[in-house]
């Protein structure tokens, strides 16, 4: 049950003035001032005192039993109190059920009658609701209040309907979270998109045979992803979503379509066929579907209709995998914004007084003890060191991968501040496809970079670091070297980097230049092999 609160006693007040200026109007003033005051008590207990609130339906009765014999002794159809008669129903109506508001006005109708029972029984001549309007006009504001009531119920319903409080959306996403964690472990390929990519392209391959495949899929409103790729270690087709060509016909027109080439009569390109097919479940494509074979009468119309029918399926999986991965991703972002935010409210800024307070006696003490001063000022470039760490680390935990900010401008954006206030010169090549690495291959890389810029940092040795980023989905090749003393290989402890990147279908390569530093190059080889060649398309 929900308690009406500050709506029904605002009512109650506003009646309680309308009915105290009637009764200054008529002449029952004297005797209505009493049950005024009793009804404004109540109206304070019904918010204040704790066992009233405790018990809204009783107290709801009570109040209406006594406002019904109120407004029987304090004039009947000429009662100033009549109006209160609409309080009762109307704080059930927006606390209770309908059922309530029911008993509510029967509680009200009963003390009408009971009170002028009452009264009938102390005059010396009975008329038994004869001569008077007294049942008539009782009764049109009995109804009144009932309406009233059930009218606040139905309100108060739309408006709970409409905008549920924040406990009952907590309990909706916990209701949700648990149905999802049954759902997933219940799925064949879990909520994986490569998974559930991989899966797609394996049912897709007992349908229509291929000689190259891929499934890309755009994860928010970014950049395409190749979520998996098969016969061929990069994506040889052209951008949907830049370049105009079959796969761009395709994401627009919503329908699978089949393009089909000739072999060259003079030339080295042979007879092909690509079938593509967009990846949705609602009015906009998510994805795309492409096989090639090198056979142009291949996918023919029942083949078509065929691997239609397993890109339906696939979409609703696929679909699901990426929301969820959303999910996760937006929960990881919004935690490391928080860490950075609490690190730089709290341990940062009291890092840098407590440097402030160090300087004032460093200042001090150098005019009474030399060396006192100088011991401080070496505390003093510790502090300043450990507040440079503890930015940078904020640094890492804003710097990050999202739908908007690749590989590339992620690791720019780091180096630019590993780099401040540092003499190191810092060379970066970049080159990046229209394609984007999945989420976890780019975040991998980024943390492999970060690792080696935070050891420029450290050391203080380097005066120049190398970042060469290739990056040609569903392949990479990060390159990081800097030329920092002579380090050992296992300084940088990459070998949970190098286990992570294994499980990727990549290699980590760590050794020492022959110039002095050190030298990093991770490499992920996507696809199955096959045929490296472009497209044309």
């Amino acid at each position: 049950m929900r308690r009406g609160g500050s709506p029904a006693t605002a009512f109650r007040v506003t009646l309680l003035v309308l009915c105290s200026v009637l009764s200054v109007l008529s002449d029952e003033r004297t005797f209505a001032a009493l049950p005024i005051a009793l009804l404004a008590a109540f109206a304070f207990a019904s918010e204040r005192v704790a066992p009233v609130r405790r018990h809204p339906v009783l107290a709801a009765i009570a109040e209406a039993l006594f406002i019904g014999a109120t407004v029987a002794v304090t004039g009947g159809a000429q009662s100033p109190m009549l109006p209160y008669l609409l309080a009762p129903g109307l704080a059930m109506g927006l606390s209770g059920t309908w059922r309530q508001v029911v008993v509510t006005t029967v509680a009200a109708a009963a003390g009408l009658l009971g009170g002028r029972a009452i009264q009938e029984l102390r005059d010396e001549t009975p008329r038994f609701f004869a001569g008077d309007d007294f049942a008539v006009t009782a009764g049109q504001w009995v109804l009144l209040g009932l309406a009233f009531g059930l009218i606040a119920g139905w309100a108060q319903r739309l408006v709970v309907q409409e905008s549920p409080d924040i406990a009952d959306r907590y309990g909706e996403a916990r209701r949700l979270l648990e149905q999802l964690r049954g759902v997933t472990r219940r799925l064949p390929g879990g909520l994986d998109v490569s998974s559930s990519a991989d899966a797609l392209l394996e049912r897709c391959a007992e349908v229509a045979p291929y000689n190259r495949a891929a499934v890309l899929v755009r994860p928010g409103n970014g950049a395409l992803v190749p979520a998996a790729v098969r016969g061929t270690q990069r994506v040889p087709w052209r951008a949907p979503l830049s370049e105009p060509g079959p796969l761009q016909r395709a994401w627009d027109s919503r329908e699978p379509l089949v393009d089909r080439r000739k072999p060259d009569t003079h030339g080295r390109r042979q007879g092909s066929s690509l079938a593509v097919l967009p990846l949705a479940t609602g009015d906009e494509p998510f994805g795309l579907l492409i096989l090639e074979a090198y056979d142009e009468a291949a996918f023919d119309r029942v083949a078509l209709e065929l691997l239609r029918q397993e890109a339906v399926e696939g979409a609703l999986r696929l679909e699901t995998a990426l929301l969820f991965d959303e999910v996760r991703s937006t929960v990881t972002v919004e935690e490391r914004d928080r860490l950075a935010r609490d690190m730089h409210d709290g341990v940062a800024q009291e890092l840098a007084f407590v440097g402030y307070q160090l300087d004032d006696l460093r200042i001090r003490a150098s005019k009474v003890d030399a060396g006192l001063a100088e011991s401080m000022s070496e505390v003093r470039k510790g502090l300043t060191s450990l507040i440079s760490d503890i930015r940078l680390s904020i640094t890492d935990l804003k710097t990050s991968i999202s739908n908007d900010r690749g590989l590339g401008a992620a690791i720019t954006g780091y180096l630019r501040a590993v780099g401040s206030g540092q003499q190191v010169v810092v060379h970066v090549s970049l080159k990046e496809s229209t394609f984007r690495l999945a989420g976890d291959q780019e975040v991998l890389l980024f943390q492999i970079a970060q690792v080696v810029a935070q050891d420029v940092r450290r050391s203080g040795q380097a005066r120049n670091l190398w970042v060469t980023l290739d990056v040609d989905p569903p392949s990479a090749r990060l390159v990081v070297e800097h030329d920092g003393g002579d380090g050992a290989v296992d300084q940088l402890h990459l070998n949970d980097y190098a286990e992570h990147l294994t499980r990727l279908g990549g290699e980590l390569r760590v050794r020492l230049r022959q110039d002095g530093g050190i030298r990093v190059e991770a490499v992920l080889e996507g696809g199955h092999g096959g045929d490296q060649r472009p497209a044309g398309r």
